[in-house]
């Protein structure tokens, strides 16, 4: 039995491109951490404690901060929700909710991380969100040690959506001469991006502080 020259050539590309996509599928599961890990921050008004990682140089919170300011909730008004997810904060309290020493972060901070986790490909979501908590298949790589977890988010104040599925925080940056809206950053479990978005600031969303 005899086998044409053409038919081994075509399969020898065949193998190529075969051994090609295995490669890539691998090294799409196995993206490597780049985790920088700083001291645990201490909240000195009520004794909770956060872990921190440094991003771009930048020393940010690795957990949704609780503390039980005015104008803040849990999720469905539910204290075991805060424990995993942290509270819900307009953006007013959202302004003077950090520690001493921390501030919320602005646009700059935001579009550092943003950069910084592949944002320009449309991966920061994939590489900023934890590694389990997102529902629909939607958990990410978490490179970085963010473990951006999906708390949801508040609309009107006791109106809740979105646990599981999205996750918002908010920055310091507003819009508008009355400042009735605020600018926030958005990860959802359909989705490998991080996104900025506008919102009036009766919203409620998660908070990461940064250093100042």
């Amino acid at each position: 039995m005899s086998i044409n020259k053409n038919t081994l050539i075509g399969a020898g590309v065949v193998i190529v491109f075969i051994m090609i996509a295995v490669i890539i599928f691998k090294s799409g599961l196995t993206e490597k951490r780049v985790v920088v890990n700083a001291p645990v921050l201490t909240d000195a008004r009520d004794g909770k404690t956060y872990r921190t990682v440094i991003i771009a140089n930048k020393r940010w919170m690795a957990e949704n901060l609780n503390y039980a300011a005015d104008y803040s909730f849990c999720y469905d008004n539910d204290d075991e929700i805060c424990d995993k997810y942290g509270r819900l904060y307009d953006w007013n309290a959202a302004m003077d909710a950090c520690p001493a020493g921390w501030v919320l972060p602005g646009r700059d901070d935001w579009n550092a991380l943003f950069w910084a986790a592949d944002g320009a490909n449309f991966l920061a979501g994939r590489k900023l969100k934890s590694r389990k908590g997102w529902d629909n298949k939607g958990n990410g790589r978490d490179n970085f040690g963010f473990s951006a977890l999906p708390g949801g988010y508040s609309w009107v104040h006791n109106a809740f959506a979105g646990i599981g599925t999205s996750g918002g925080w908010w920055s310091s940056a507003h819009s508008g001469a009355l400042n009735m809206n605020a600018w926030g950053w958005n990860m959802y479990s359909d989705r490998t991006s991080l996104s900025e978005n506008l919102y009036n600031n009766n919203r409620g969303l998660s908070v990461r502080c940064v250093e100042e």
